[in-house]
């Protein structure tokens, strides 16, 4: 009988012994799947950093002011460096000069923002990019940017259509559509917005457009309710 009443201690010393193995083993494997993570995970935390944060807004700003004073530049030498931009660099006269305030590179962009697209409306984006800018600077939006974008598009979209509706005249027979003022004011998409306005809806027309869109910035940017 003595003998049957020691087995009953040993079997409960083995089963503690068990569990606390596999309690080991489990945690052992845990660390181990943790060591692996943090292995495997790349370090992102310069992103968070200030000193990244001021990189990168700073040069988004001078990207910005770069472009901004490109595309103004442009709006004046535009006639002349165009010529060059367009012209064979086999057959171009190395003494000439671009007359861009930044250069080749900067008639370049001027002529994207402004002659092949939105003309003096472009500068809008530099504009933009410049409030990106700032905001991963230092954590502040200077203007509300929703509504930057809203004018944004607002001005793309009048400016041009405006400036070439005042400055523009019209052939009698052939019904063509001339420009009298710089291209570069108005850009290819407000000379194609005049010429299909002008088109479709008449003189009389287009002007009404205008003051449609005048009207409706002034509506949703100061009318309260």
């Amino acid at each position: 009988m003595a003998k049957k009443k020691n087995k009953a201690p040993e079997s409960k010393n083995t089963m503690k012994s068990s569990e606390n193995s596999t309690t080991r083993n489990t945690k052992n494997k845990t660390k181990q799947k943790h060591s692996a993570k943090k292995i495997s995970t790349p370090k992102l935390g310069f992103i968070t950093d200030d000193r990244f944060k001021k990189i990168v807004g700073g040069t988004i700003v001078i990207i910005s002011a770069f472009l901004f004073l490109s595309s103004i530049s442009f709006v004046f030498t535009g006639q002349h460096d165009l010529h060059l931009l367009l012209s064979d660099p086999d057959t171009i006269d190395t003494s000439e000069r671009y007359k861009n305030f930044m250069g080749k590179l900067g008639s370049f962009c001027g002529k994207i923002l402004t002659h092949d697209s939105f003309g003096l409306a472009g500068l809008t984006i530099p504009v933009i990019l410049a409030l990106l800018g700032i905001k991963v600077w230092n954590g502040k939006m200077l203007l509300p940017f929703g509504k930057t974008i809203r004018f944004s598009l607002w001005a793309i979209l009048f400016v041009p259509l405006f400036i070439g509706f005042v400055f523009h005249d019209a052939d009698e027979t052939s019904g063509r559509i001339m420009l009298t003022c710089n291209d570069n004011l108005v850009g290819a998409f407000g000379a194609n917005l005049l010429r299909w306005s002008m088109f479709t809806l008449g003189w009389l027309g287009t002007l009404f457009f205008l003051f449609v869109l005048f009207g409706g910035l002034i509506v949703i940017n100061f009318y309260k309710q």
